[in-house]
């Protein structure tokens, strides 16, 4: 069972960092707000550098509380986006629906990822602005390249809200569950380990 709580409650518990990255304009800012607040704003500044706000939710009662970091997509602060890669555990890798330039830059922004950016994280691939009616970029064209990179897809919209929230719940689920995965692998392992034999003579 997943309900959320309070974007700006942190419980001390499962805490990860999720990084928004794409081109400028593709509506990050807009995304991390409607999550945020729950509203939509039409007049919301380009992000310059880094913005990010807490968002908490639980997973099968426990918290886990994603801290989201709205990266600039313009070229001069790519730099400044790329110095967060290496402390996120997750990504959003957006583009917009209407712009067949951005789903072009997927790709550019994929390689910023895997080369600064630790090996198997939950990343997910998000066409925004599917309340579009000018649509360029088709659903399965979007869900082709998700497949291609091994990346979670879907598709919504920060101005009504569609799969915002859905789209952070199964990322908090997909990271807990990984989380669990790992710790449950460690404790194997160490089970498995051969003892050291004491040393000294009998």
């Amino acid at each position: 069972m997943i309900s959320a709580g309070n974007p700006q409650e942190d419980h001390g518990s499962n805490s990860y960092n999720v990084v928004m990255v794409g081109d400028s304009s593709v509506g990050k800012t807009s995304y991390m707000r409607r999550a945020q607040s729950g509203k939509f704003s039409l007049d919301l500044p380009a992000s310059l550098g880094l913005d990010s706000c807490m968002w908490t939710v639980l997973v099968d009662g426990k918290p886990v509380v994603l801290k989201l970091w709205d990266t600039a997509g313009q070229e001069r602060f790519r730099s400044i986006t790329r110095q967060i890669f290496h402390k996120a555990q997750a990504f959003i890798l957006m583009y917009d629906i209407t712009s067949t330039q951005s789903f072009s830059a997927v790709s550019y922004w994929a390689s910023c990822i895997k080369e600064g950016a630790a090996d198997n994280l939950t990343i997910f691939l998000v066409g925004n602005k599917s309340d579009h009616a000018d649509r360029q970029v088709k659903t399965q064209e979007g869900e082709t390249l998700a497949k291609e990179y091994n990346f979670e897809f879907k598709e919504c919209s920060a101005a009504t809200g569609e799969n915002v929230i859905e789209c952070l719940e199964t990322m908090a689920r997909i990271l807990i569950q990984t989380v669990d995965m790992r710790e449950e692998g460690m404790v194997l392992h160490k089970e498995i380990s051969p003892q050291k034999k004491s040393s000294g003579c009998c």
